[in-house]
């Protein structure tokens, strides 16, 4: 009877660890992946497999197949030396060199997600390590080469726009056959040396100077077209005034008339003179 119980009990303990053991199994064998990610396999016996699984539950072979989960939700790599947000990556600011020889800093923001459809292409070659080994160094790089086919005053004045978009079509090209898609990318501040902003300056000023100057001759040139017009209109009144008073003789008597004081009392006058009578009184008066 003691056997009896004695065999019971073993065999209730061997059904419980057999239990537990399959429990176990079955909890290594179900892998879930969260909302926004996928997982990758690794398994000990062939390396990386070449599936990504979905989000939710998913079978996976216990004690050889390890799931590792990546994110497919748009992250951020931030390119500035004043600090990044929470939960972004963070780089400094981008060094590059113009056309012309200025030192530039760039500061940039990349938003960009991995392909959920080849994550476990990307695991195998670069396993987590896509920021420091592709995003950041492939964004400073296509940086640098496109500030360099601009001048800095280019930059400085009116090409911000330009580049940005050309950074966002290198980058998109540069990501894409890495398993990255490009979400945006935005050229947050362009910074100049010091000694540039002192150069643009002392160029604002002497361009300043110049068009004052110019000014000043557009309004000498001005003056001197005006002399001229009105020494030209004066010749040709004296020309006319000339020709008027050898036709017409009399205008001379006629002005000497108009000028003469306004209180003169009377005029004496013949064809060809003009006497004023108070000149003759005041002569013939006695002594």
């Amino acid at each position: 009877m003691a056997e009896s119980q004695d065999g019971k009990k073993v065999g209730c303990g061997l059904i419980a660890v057999i239990g537990l053991i399959a429990l176990i199994v079955l909890a290594k064998a179900i892998h879930i992946v969260p909302a926004g990610y996928r997982g990758v396999v690794f398994s000990s016996l062939q390396g990386t497999k070449d599936v990504t699984l979905g989000e939710g539950f998913n079978l996976v072979t216990p004690f050889v197949d390890q799931p590792i989960n990546y994110e497919i939700r748009t992250r951020t790599v931030v390119f500035s030396d004043s600090g990044v947000g929470e939960g972004d990556d963070g780089a400094p600011r981008v060094s590059a060199k113009t056309n012309d020889g200025q030192t530039v800093y760039v500061d940039l923001t990349v938003r960009y997600h991995l392909d959920p459809e080849s994550v476990h292409v990307l695991h195998k070659e670069v396993e987590r390590q896509y920021v420091e080994k592709i995003i950041k160094p492939d964004a400073s790089g296509n940086a640098k080469d496109v500030v360099a086919a601009y001048e800095a005053e280019e930059i400085y004045a009116t090409e911000r726009q330009a580049i940005e978009d050309e950074i966002a079509r290198r980058l998109r090209a540069s990501f894409e056959p890495k398993n990255i898609i490009l979400d945006e990318v935005l050229l947050r501040n362009v910074a100049f040396t010091d000694e540039y902003h002192r150069s643009i300056e002392q160029k604002q000023i002497r361009l300043q100077r110049a068009q004052q100057k110019r000014y000043e001759l557009w309004k000498e040139q001005r003056e001197k077209e005006r002399r001229i017009i009105e020494a030209k209109g004066e010749a040709d009144a004296i020309d006319i005034r000339g020709y008027a008073l050898a036709q017409f003789p009399e205008v001379v008597e006629y002005e000497y008339v108009e000028n003469l004081p306004e209180r003169m009392p009377a005029y004496i006058t013949s064809g060809d003179t003009i006497v004023s009578l108070s000149d003759l009184l005041r002569r013939g008066a006695p002594e």
